[in-house]
């Protein structure tokens, strides 16, 4: 009976009928877990290959494998499209490439109802609307109960994880005065913090709007421009209150101007 595939594969990914043209050199393949990354190990190790279980994806044994049949001179034996595959290696090369100068990391902390998730929506969506890779997760907190909430948000180029690690914060943004140091450890060095003291709460437009103000001290250090910062709040507002957070966000942004 022949082999049946399920699922069709990716034209980056080589099919080999022998893998004796790879004896003695050393094969990486993905996921060290599981009854198939345990077979295809034991496969590759009967032929006397050399086995590196690495948790990457597949197209790093693609890449190793042309590397070997170029310096073999030769050709044929990768199936593979050479346009496609130089698109999936140049991903992959971004990704485990350090990325600290390419990707912004950003933690809004505060207490439930004050605003974390919409502030963190805003700044997700005017992130997202200068074409860069945006992703944003709630990592813990009871938004409805009053409890501690914190959200992240990194954008770049090219990010694959949404949560910010410890210390590797660029910026804290922190709604409540008993919140910041609760959350100061995942400050990177050098980091800023940006503490609800910065706005004096008896010049904003609503008690309620502070939020979006300190977003507009942050607005300040980042190369995201006025325009798209106003509609990102305005996509993620109400008509109604689009005036009161506007000013709002006037506000933040003289002061970190200022």
């Amino acid at each position: 009976m022949g082999r049946q595939q399920l699922f069709p594969q990716p034209s980056f990914i080589p099919v080999f009928e022998d893998y004796g043209c790879f004896r003695g050199k050393h094969i990486g393949i993905t996921g060290q877990s599981g009854v198939l990354g345990g077979i295809l190990s034991e496969r590759l190790a009967s032929d006397d290959l050399s086995v590196i279980i690495v948790r990457r994806p597949c197209v790093l044994v693609a890449a190793k494998i042309r590397q070997y049949e170029q310096a073999q001179g030769r050709t044929g034996a990768l199936r593979a499209n050479d346009q496609e595959m130089c698109q999936h290696e140049q991903a992959w090369k971004r990704r485990t490439e350090p990325m600290a100068a390419e990707v912004v990391n950003i933690v809004v902390a505060g207490l439930g109802g004050q605003g974390v998730l919409k502030a963190s929506d805003i700044l997700a969506g005017a992130a997202f609307g200068t074409g860069l890779d945006v992703k944003k997760a709630e990592v813990h907190g009871m938004s409805q109960r009053g409890g501690s909430v914190r959200t992240d948000v990194r954008y770049g180029d090219c990010v694959w994880s949404p949560m910010v690690s410890t210390g590797q914060a660029d910026y804290l943004v922190v709604l409540a005065a008993d919140q910041v140091e609760v959350h100061r450890h995942m400050l990177a060095d050098g980091g800023r913090l940006i503490a609800p003291d910065a706005i004096d709460a008896d010049t904003l437009p609503h008690p309620r709007s502070l939020n979006v103000a300190l977003l507009g001290v942050l607005s300040c250090y980042l190369d995201i421009s006025e325009d798209i910062w106003r509609e990102a709040i305005n996509a993620n507002l109400p008509e109604k209150l689009h005036e009161i957070n506007a000013q709002a966000f006037a506000l933040g942004r003289s002061v970190g101007a200022g």
